[in-house]
């Protein structure tokens, strides 16, 4: 038998922070689809306990009245349900507090019920009864067979809470449940099944403390993923735009976005309609294919600040002197002229965003590239937009070093 935990501490919170962290940093619990259930429960149960444990470190006390035992009880099957559910769908069974007898057996042993050690009822099933009595089904409990055996059907008026009982009873803290049973039970049907709040805040604290159980689990979980994700090994001896195919590959195994990728993969393999762009736009492809192997690395190593700030410097570029209305010409050009040309609707988005791109050609990009915007496709419009101001920078000096 496990021995009580005996301590009469308050729930810590900061347990239901770590899973919380330990949740959101899955790489795959939020994703993979044979996982999305133990996400959603997860994030349900993480809620509710929350407010749990807010609530019943706040009445952590013997309660007042019966209206305060009432509600500590209906928070603390928030609680015992919330992690008994996690931990049965990650781990296939209830944490092994339920499985013991440990805090309820001495009121099973006690009148009125006089059960066996050996056939007491586990803290769980105690618990789960109790719960019953006090307030989910007052009116028809019989379900569990050890208590049905003793009374047949029982029904409960009321909750017992007085501190006073504590000489009557001679255990600390007494809180219970008066029972009217079908069957009399030494003369007698009506009972108080009574136990100490003590015991049942034991019984909370080592359910509270599977939490840490489940926490550990995801984090060893996510680091086999993490393990198995290191292995992974880019082929560099291809051209640049089939690395970064691989690149994609890899990635997309790991539910991370690939649209910065796609899109360096459609700045160096989109044809140009006009070769008096040639020139810049190969000085910016050289720049970009340089960059490659540093990205490999950090994909490699799981970097993903690393990797997210090599797509950044492929494409996003700040030289200084532009007219006043370069930065919002540019927001939208590459925000409405997205995918391939397409028929324009007037009034379109796409429409705005060519005109504020042959705005942003007359006024600064044509001093880099040749552009006809009504006549281009979208991406070729990107590229040389990208093009004029990465040489723009590069004339300031202002590319980043790599």
């Amino acid at each position: 038998m496990i021995e009580k935990l005996g301590i009469d501490i308050k729930l810590d919170p900061d347990k239901v922070y770590r899973f919380r962290e330990a949740v959101n940093s899955s790489p795959t619990l939020s994703h993979d689809n044979d996982c999305i259930a133990l996400y959603n429960l997860s994030c349900a149960v993480m809620d509710r306990l929350d407010s749990s444990v807010r609530y019943l470190n706040t009445h952590w006390d013997y309660p007042d009245t019966e209206e305060d035992f009432l509600c500590f009880m209906m928070f603390a099957c928030i609680l015992n349900d919330g992690i008994n559910k996690i931990f049965e769908k990650a781990k296939g069974d209830k944490p092994k507090c339920d499985n013991q007898k440990s805090y309820f057996k001495d009121c099973c042993m006690r009148e009125p019920l006089n059960i066996s050690e050996e056939n007491c009822p586990t803290d769980g099933k105690f618990f789960e009864h109790i719960r019953s009595l006090i307030f989910a089904h007052p009116y028809d409990t019989n379900r569990n067979k050890t208590f049905n055996n003793l009374f047949g059907e029982q029904v409960s008026p009321w909750v017992v809470v007085n501190k006073s009982y504590s000489t009557l009873y001679q255990f600390s803290e007494p809180i219970g449940v008066r029972l009217y049973s079908e069957n009399k039970k030494a003369g007698n049907d009506i009972h108080n099944i009574m136990f100490s709040f003590m015991d049942l805040k034991g019984f909370l604290q080592e359910k509270y403390l599977a939490l840490d159980t489940i926490t550990q689990w995801i984090a060893e979980e996510s680091e086999k993923t993490y393990s198995n994700w290191k292995k992974d090994r880019i082929n560099r001896d291809q051209p640049p735009c089939d690395i970064l195919r691989d690149v994609c590959k890899i990635l997309e195994k790991r539910y991370e976005s690939i649209t910065g990728i796609k899109r360096i993969i459609e700045y160096l393999e989109c044809p140009l309609s006009d070769d008096r762009n040639q020139t810049y736009v190969n000085e910016y492809r050289d720049y970009v294919e340089k960059m490659i192997p540093k990205l490999c690395d950090y994909v490699e190593s799981l970097d993903s600040t690393g990797q997210y700030e090599i797509e950044r410097s492929t494409e996003t570029f700040y030289p200084t002197g532009l007219h006043q209305m370069a930065g919002y010409q540019i927001e939208k050009i590459y925000t409405y002229l997205q995918g391939h040309r397409s028929y324009v609707l007037e009034s379109s988005n796409e429409e705005w965003g060519l005109i504020q791109a042959e705005a942003f050609y007359k006024e600064f990009a044509k001093k880099w590239v040749c552009m006809s915007v009504y006549e281009m496709d979208y991406v070729e419009i990107r590229l040389l937009i990208t093009v004029a101001l990465f040489m723009e920078c590069k004339e300031q000096g202002r590319l980043s070093v790599r």
